[in-house]
């Protein structure tokens, strides 16, 4: 009977540490994808402003950095990130970027993130 249990403790044992290094992997992961929602609702509110749609691309820019800023978005880098074209009626703002985050040795997790917002 005691050899029964000592293979329970150590079946629980392994999911307990299977669970606790999913909840790691993903408290590394989740920033990104908190990152990219923010940025996404500042672009949306942005472009749908019309100042923007006029004011050109380069005020554009300030205030998307001050904006992230505020929201304390500091793993996105905009000057790579986020492209601001001026066009007839409006703006057209791409964003591409990648969120890279090691696993364990030589293994890295690369999440690839793109939006494409136009003024209306």
């Amino acid at each position: 009977m005691r050899r029964i249990q000592q293979g329970q403790i150590f079946g629980w044992l392994l999911v307990l540490i299977l669970l606790v290094g999913a909840v790691l992997q993903l408290a590394r992961i989740v920033p990104h994808y908190l990152d990219h929602r923010t940025l996404r609702h500042v672009l949306e509110d942005m472009v749908a402003d019309e100042q923007f749609a006029v004011a050109g691309p380069e005020r554009f820019r300030r205030e998307l950095a001050e904006r992230m800023r505020r929201n304390g978005v500091r793993r996105i880098d905009l000057e790579q990130a986020v492209r601001v074209e001026q066009r007839a009626g409006g703006l057209r703002v791409q964003v591409a970027y990648e969120g890279r985050e090691p696993l364990f040795g030589n293994l890295v997790l690369v999440m690839e993130f793109e939006e494409r917002l136009d003024s209306r």
